[in-house]
């Protein structure tokens, strides 16, 4: 393992600790690494199997934390936008030509308010949703 010279002080003593230490951490290292390396079907199917075993766990787990830590996902994703927003403005529009007739059709197609039920583009949909007839609508509904 670790050589080591001998003395008589008290901070020597420490420092052989921590060499014993470092030198212990390498050893396992290694020997995790050949463990990995001999076992690597071995491990891999039992990962599969108790993936599958406990798959309704794993994701219920990944959902809780996922709404716990909303605001560290938020902004993780807001300081990625931030960092490469060319990239991302890029992207988004090769996305948009590439899907574009599937996105046109589909803000084409005619929707039923659920407030007043008129018929309006999906498109125009929010911006009906303010408009003077609706909230007409809405409000006649409330004295009613």
């Amino acid at each position: 393992m670790a050589t080591v010279i001998e003395t008589n002080s008290v901070g020597n003593g420490i420092e052989k600790k921590k060499l014993l230490t470092e030198e212990r951490k390498k050893h396992r290292s290694e020997y995790s690494k050949m463990y990995k390396e001999k076992n690597k079907e071995y491990l891999k199917n039992y990962r599969k199997d108790y993936y599958d075993k406990n798959k309704d766990k794993i994701t219920d787990y990944h959902k809780n934390y996922r709404i716990t830590n909303e605001d560290k996902f938020k902004e993780t994703a807001r300081n990625y936008y931030n960092e490469n927003k060319e990239k991302v403005n890029i992207l988004s529009m090769e996305y948009y030509e590439k899907h574009k007739n599937r996105i046109l059709e589909r803000n084409r197609t005619k929707v039923c308010c659920e407030i007043c039920k008129s018929i309006i583009s999906r498109s125009n949909l929010p911006r009906h949703k303010r408009s003077i007839k609706c909230s007409k609508f809405v409000l006649n509904q409330i004295n009613l």
